[in-house]
């Protein structure tokens, strides 16, 4: 008998031909790239982006697919100092790298050029866990960089025109919520200041304050994020975005309704790991936890859950849907927002 052949690894697309496959430039960009790259001695990317034939964002988005990493837009991430600050910002503005976030055991890195060899184990060097990397736009991870190594005290004298003091502002909100658990973030234009208070435990309590100058910019970033018109200032609007918090992914939906001194925003969060809790960890007793079960196994019913905000109504519904949820039952939830 002859041996079967051994099957070889089929070969990863080189970076130009990705791009041209995807549309984003034409054979004959890509010749005349190749060659200024020989010439200025970069990489093809680079002189692509010195040509104008592309943009960063299409340079970062084609290196992820081709070597089969993620691709991170920092614009929608929110970014924890005290895990950014694991890389040393001279190395972090030396090499364009930003940490995003950890598991245990684990460090997520973004990368403007995760083949730059010298960047890798110099990081990898530096911090005890394991890198994992993703791909990012240079220019994006400087900005993030930027927003992220100041101190808290520049947020508060910046200018209200500035957009990084309105991004990390929108952060740093976000990154307290987070930490505390809130359900709610109420953000509130008073004449001198924008108050920010957090639901937590069904208690709103103030937490900080913004000069009033910032107001409409906290509020333009927040729209942003959110989908939402950042124009329409005299109409109430709904939106909703996606992001990291803390080590946690939640689930944001944000309404903005328009009052005496500007806009006000009020942000519902909804912390996605804890939808995928069981009925056992609800803290019924036995007896209770026996008669939820038993009733939500009956075709012909209808069970209400009532309760304040942040009593725990979603979590406590996801955690019924997890119980009877099958592959041989087909589930459909009505929701407004979903």
């Amino acid at each position: 008998m002859r041996p079967e052949p051994q099957k070889s690894e089929k070969p990863k697309k080189r970076f130009g031909d990705l791009l041209v496959e995807g549309g984003l430039i034409t054979a004959t960009q890509l010749s005349e790239a190749l060659s200024h790259a020989r010439k200025r001695e970069i990489k093809v990317g680079a002189a692509l982006l010195e040509l104008g034939f592309v943009d960063e964002s299409a340079v970062a988005r084609t290196l992820a697919t081709q070597l089969m990493m993620p691709y991170v837009n920092l614009e929608r991430i929110v970014i924890d100092p005290e895990i950014a600050k694991e890389i040393p910002e001279i190395m972090a503005r030396k090499f364009k790298v930003i940490a995003l976030g950890r598991k245990p055991g684990e460090l997520l890195v973004a990368f403007a050029d995760p083949l730059d060899i010298f960047a890798r184990d110099e990081v990898s060097n530096h911090v005890k866990d394991r890198l994992i990397a993703c791909v990012a736009e240079g220019s994006k991870i400087d900005t993030a960089i930027a927003q992220t190594y100041v101190s808290s005290a520049d947020v508060h004298v910046a200018d209200g025109t500035d957009e990084s003091a309105a991004v990390k502002a929108v952060n740093e909100i976000l990154l307290e919520a987070g930490r505390k658990n809130a359900s709610d973030i109420h953000l509130e234009p008073e004449e001198e200041r924008l108050r920010v208070r957090l639901r937590v435990d069904g208690i709103l309590k103030e937490s900080r304050s913004f000069p009033a100058e910032l107001h409409p910019s906290i509020i333009s970033r927040i729209k942003i994020i959110s989908g939402m018109d950042i124009g329409e200032r005299r109409k109430p609007q709904d939106g909703r975005f996606e992001v990291p918090v803390a080590g946690k992914s939640f689930d944001i939906r944000v309404s903005s309704l328009p009052v005496n001194n500007g806009e006000k925003v009020v942000m519902r969060l909804l912390d996605k790991t804890r939808i995928k809790i069981s009925l056992n960890d609800l803290g019924f007793l036995p007896p209770q936890r026996e008669t939820f079960s038993t009733h939500l196994t009956r075709p012909h019913e209808i069970i209400l859950v009532t309760g304040p905000t942040g009593s725990g109504k979603t979590t406590s519904l996801y955690a019924a849907l997890n119980h009877i949820n099958s592959v041989e039952k087909n589930i459909v939830t009505v929701e407004d927002p979903v």
